[in-house]
């Protein structure tokens, strides 16, 4: 590389102006390139919040739903409210027995006996049982099925 001295005066000027145009136009590139790069977060930004915003009533709405069922089970009786899981399980043709009963404690409760069910289908009526009811679950038995392993019988007592 030649010293600075030894170019010549043309050569040192288009140096020089070349020099002085990236110092110019390198911050300009790069204040371009965070500008954008911050409105483009910005505008993610805007763009999530409009989603909760239109979200927001929708959540409140269900969530006010849920609690509305949750109180409507809680005021029934054990029967009545084990019918109502069983019904939002869709599990009425698989309902073979459904009586009231009560435990050593003298507490309401319910027997029931539900067959061929899949654990897909056992795992939403406990998931149903669990979110819109106030009954325990005191017994559970599980019998495979001999005519299909797949499916398997539940005998269940449920007090509150």
């Amino acid at each position: 590389m030649l010293a600075w001295d030894t170019r010549s005066p043309g050569e040192q000027k288009r140096v020089a102006f070349f020099l002085l145009f990236a110092a110019v136009l390198l911050p300009v590139i790069l204040w371009s390139w965070i500008s954008s790069a911050a409105s483009d977060v910005l505008q993610d930004t805007r763009n999530i919040k409009a989603r909760y915003e239109r979200a927001l009533p929708l959540a409140a709405e269900i969530g006010k739903s849920m609690e509305l069922e949750s109180e409507s089970i809680a005021h029934l009786s054990p029967l009545a409210g084990i019918q109502k899981v069983i019904r939002d399980a869709g599990l009425e043709d698989r309902l073979a027995s459904l009586r009231p009963s009560s435990n050593s404690t003298a507490q309401d409760g319910v027997q029931l006996y539900l067959e061929r069910l899949d654990l897909i289908e056992l795992l939403y009526f406990f998931e149903t049982l669990s979110n819109i009811s106030d009954l325990n679950i005191v017994s559970c038995r599980l019998d495979r099925r001999m005519d299909s392993p797949e499916h398997m019988d539940v005998r269940l007592v449920l007090s509150r």
